[in-house]
């Protein structure tokens, strides 16, 4: 069970489509490890206490006023002290249903909060899940259809937010921690055997073989009835590099240059990219200096608000499940049920709805 220092408990760090659920999917099939979809845990409890966070993700209430009622009610510390014992209850009623012992907590956009989660739970172990950010960029359009001018802040969304500076957040905190375990999504792809023998030991548990057939371990069908995490995952059955390097045939150069202008070079190479960098330099693409790249990461800082966009994404992702759910259906064909036309009339209204948001949003400057 999980204490109040955080041992027992693990927490994957990385950025969506960065092969977070798949490495999920196979630690899960551990007998000691409980690896459940996106709890989101812990950013909504900071929700409760950062006004930042409010900006970022909004509410159907006066949040701004639930911050500073809060902030009244409670000192820093002891909403600390009162959100980890809430965390540590979680974790533990859902680890003592699942018969396991140590509790995986793999959830986007945990940058936010970093030096929150160390507060939290100094002895929780961290694996910091690296992928070629270019790769990442190419799954987010090929999956989600959030372009790279998305990603870079027009129009401004949660996602601006991911390789902007999530990244350098990353970068930062493991070289100030210096015990965080870092692994490339493309190790997990092309060495699979080894590199989860390597997680396995840091989480101090014995590897099983069974758990890179990651397919037959009885994890997937709890996996699948969750509403997060990544659906692609169960159109796969076992490991593979296919999507290794498919950014610089999904992307055209002026999208690379876009996303270049706001990551810069040193990530590359802190994250074990050097050879990207060759690719681009003979692309012919700019790396900004180091003073452009600040800038640029200061706007995007600046602009943590909600966006219209971003307020019709969760209705979209519930339609296309919705609209998943009925085509899976046999009998009657989904096509001739009420549920299935609907879905898709909902899903299709959105999408377009979405769509004159974000072109009105870019006439606007992004504002």
């Amino acid at each position: 069970m999980i204490d109040h220092d955080g041992n027992n408990l693990a927490f994957i760090l990385s950025m969506p489509r960065s092969g977070s659920t798949l490495l999920s999917a196979i630690l899960g099939g551990h007998e000691a490890i409980h690896a459940p979809n996106e709890p989101w845990i812990l950013l909504s409890l900071s929700n409760l206490y950062d006004s930042n966070q409010t900006k970022s993700w909004g509410s159907r209430h006066d949040n701004t006023m639930a911050v500073r009622a809060m902030r009244d009610f409670l000192t820093q510390d002891q909403f600390s002290t009162a959100s980890r014992e809430f965390a540590v209850a979680a974790y533990n009623l859902s680890l003592t249903a699942a018969g396991k012992f140590l509790f995986l907590d793999k959830t986007p956009r945990y940058f936010h909060i970093l030096p929150w989660l160390d507060e939290l739970f100094p002895k929780a172990k961290k694996i910091w899940l690296k992928r070629n950010p270019l790769d990442v960029a190419a799954s987010y359009f090929s999956t989600w259809r959030i372009d790279p001018w998305q990603l870079t802040g027009v129009p401004m969304t949660p996602s601006s937010f991911d390789l902007t500076i999530g990244l350098q957040r990353l970068v930062d905190h493991a070289d100030a921690r210096g015990d965080v375990f870092e692994v490339q999504y493309e190790k997990i792809a092309t060495d699979s055997t080894r590199t989860i023998e390597e997680i396995c030991a840091y989480l101090s548990v014995s590897f099983d073989p069974a758990m890179i057939d990651y397919s037959k371990t009885g994890n997937m069908e709890a996996l699948h009835q969750g509403v997060m995490g990544d659906k692609k995952i169960y159109q796969q059955i076992k490991l593979h590099a296919n999507s290794l390097g498919k950014w610089s045939s999904a992307l055209k150069p002026e999208e690379i240059q876009r996303l270049i202008h706001f990551i810069g070079h040193e990530i590359f190479e802190r994250m074990g990219y050097p050879e990207t960098i060759q690719q681009l330099k003979a692309m012919g693409i700019r790396f900004p200096s180091a003073n452009e790249l600040t800038d640029r990461q200061r706007e995007i800082t600046e602009k943590m608000f909600p966006s219209p966009v971003y307020d019709l994404d969760e209705p979209i992702r519930l339609a296309r499940r919705y609209h998943r759910e009925t085509r899976e259906k046999k009998s009657p064909p989904w096509f001739m049920t009420r549920d299935g036309w609907l879905t898709r009339k909902v899903k299709n209204q959105l999408l377009s709805s979405k769509s004159n948001l974000a072109d009105l949003l870019n006439r606007l400057g992004g504002r």
